[in-house]
């Protein structure tokens, strides 16, 4: 039998920080239906754009593709 293919969600995720508002495709590994989820897509913004964590807010996620994970 053959093993299950692990896959990517590619999200597009809008957010804002401060006075100033941004987007950022982010991928996971699961597709995101929980507020972990949501806050996990957040931490990942953090870290990319370096900013402090309690300052960005997701206003808006939207799945874009599901890719074969490499």
């Amino acid at each position: 039998m053959q093993s299950p293919r692990k896959q990517n969600y590619v999200y597009f995720v809008s957010f804002v920080y401060g006075n100033t508002f941004g987007n950022a495709e982010v991928t996971t590994d699961g597709e995101v239906t929980t507020m972990d989820g949501v806050r996990s897509m957040r931490d990942v913004v953090v870290r990319g754009f370096g900013v402090v964590a309690g300052s960005i807010v997701v206003l808006n996620f939207q799945l874009l593709r599901v890719e074969e994970a490499r």
